[in-house]
């Protein structure tokens, strides 16, 4: 019972029908300077559902995908798919990307944390380029971070389900996973098996991007910091919630550096509810004040260029505050309420997301330029896809069915085959001419036995292989 619980909290079914939103905006830098935003489109719509001996069911189909926005190009594109709807037995289920971070300069160079399941089955894995995935069991981890200075991945011990090394089922946070992305990170399928040499030994949330070195994070009811890359740590204050608070109904979501690398901002979030702390060290000691509004209205982005500056939100009115907050001046007020801010580093932008519209805004000029409106249809959202990709089939483990889905850029000849542990072909699932888009093919695995077994994609001079796993 308790893993349909987390299910539906992960995709929520009391939001109203037929809704259709932009929210949670965040941005990155590539190589060349041009920023990329990501965001995500909420819709819902009213649908019924019969199998057999099932009567017809009301449900709400819901659309959460995550979509990404060229400002150099102005294109669009969709770049991760969630949702929740159902199977065609009537069964709910749904796929999130919980957290996502960038490796380099370049926004495909992602690895992201994705959730899904349904019925009563639920499943966390971390995928690197589509191509390699690490199982995380059954728990979401509270911190998803990238040390870039040695191009290290920390990975917060998960709540509730026995992954790291944990010594009762009372130790809600305890340890954090740290790998370099050239280090052997796939040959550990389960977390069982990591060595001790990896862990660090507290809740990491954070990596200075300034300085060398400083990792911050919770250990017990304490704020801690660490000075060499979570080698050795001190606590610097007491958390404003405690352990309970933050298995039950928080998530950490990110810990942010101040330019002058004694002070850094603390985002936990709770639903849709942002709470924000700036911990500022004053003298020797360290202070903790809370800057959120505590309310889903309040969105936040650093001035990474200036100290102590940030921008902020509250419902449709954007403020911009300086000495951490001491003071703050109204900038500008928008038609519609404010979903998200990203402030470009060393520049005059920044980027506003709206209920349904994306602006460009002078941060001295206050001119807002618009950069993309709301679709009013699904069909907007359609594009031809710019590359030939395979993903990871849904359910993974399965039985006895699952789907598997690829794009095609152009009309293309294609073989889809599954092969065995022994390079024998199990099933050819397609071998015929496809057009371009999204396709989906199920693949009924009823008469194999369990175990690990490899699909293959194959069109022109794309060939590309991933592995499922069929549990009975």
């Amino acid at each position: 019972m308790r893993k349909l619980f987390i299910l539906l909290f992960l995709f929520p079914l009391s939001l109203s029908a037929q809704e259709k939103y932009f929210y949670e905006l965040r941005g990155m830098e590539d190589s060349s300077g041009t920023t990329h935003l990501f965001y995500r489109i909420f819709e819902s719509t009213k649908s019924s559902c019969s199998y057999i001996d099932v009567p017809s069911t009301p449900y709400t189909l819901i659309d959460n995908s995550i979509y990404q926005f060229n400002t150099e190009s102005k294109e669009q594109k969709k770049r991760f798919d969630a949702g929740l709807g159902v199977t065609v037995d009537c069964t709910h289920w749904g796929s999130n990307i919980e957290k996502y971070i960038f490796t380099s300069l370049h926004p495909d160079s992602v690895i992201t944390i994705k959730s899904g399941g349904g019925g009563l089955s639920l499943y966390n894995y971390l995928e690197f380029s589509k191509q390699n995935t690490f199982d995380l069991g059954l728990g979401n981890p509270n911190g998803f971070s990238i040390d870039h200075t040695n191009r290290t991945i920390i990975l917060t011990t998960p709540i509730y389900e026995l992954i790291v090394k944990r010594r009762s089922w009372e130790e809600k946070l305890g340890k954090s996973f740290s790998f370099t992305l050239g280090d052997s990170l796939w040959d550990y399928s389960y977390f069982r098996n990591i060595p001790d040499s990896l862990l660090i030994d507290f809740t990491v949330t954070g990596v200075n991007p300034f300085s060398e070195g400083i990792y911050v994070g919770i250990k017990d009811t304490s704020i801690v910091l660490s000075k060499d890359f979570g080698k050795t740590f001190s606590p610097i204050a007491k958390s404003p919630f405690d352990t309970w608070d933050l298995g039950e109904y928080l998530k950490i979501e990110s810990s942010i550096f101040d330019k002058d690398s004694s002070s850094f901002y603390m985002v936990f979030k709770s639903n849709f509810i942002k709470t924000i702390f700036l911990l500022k060290k004053e003298a020797s000691e360290w202070a903790v004040t809370e800057l959120s509004a505590h309310s889903e209205d309040f969105h936040f982005s650093i001035e990474p260029s200036v100290s102590g500056s940030y921008y902020f939100s509250e419902k449709d009115s954007l403020f911009v505050a300086s000495r951490f907050g001491e003071v703050t001046d109204f900038v500008i007020s928008l038609a519609n309420q404010i979903k998200g801010l990203y402030k470009k580093p060393n520049s005059n932008i920044l980027y506003v997301l709206t209920t349904d519209e994306l602006f460009e805004v002078n941060t001295e000029t206050k001119e807002m330029t618009s950069l993309k409106k709301l679709p009013v249809s699904v069909e907007e959202l359609k594009e031809t896809p710019s590359s030939v990709k395979l993903f990871q089939n849904y359910p993974n483990p399965f039985n006895p069915t699952t789907t598997i889905s690829f794009e095609l850029d152009k009309p293309s000849e294609i073989t889809l085959t599954v092969f065995d542990a022994l390079g024998r072909t199990v099933s050819v699932l397609v071998d015929e001419q496809r057009n371009s888009g999204l396709h989906e093919v199920s693949f009924d695995a009823s008469q194999l036995s369990s175990g690990i077994y490899f699909y293959r994609l194959e069109t022109g001079d794309f060939v590309h292989t991933k592995t499922l796993t069929l549990i009975k």
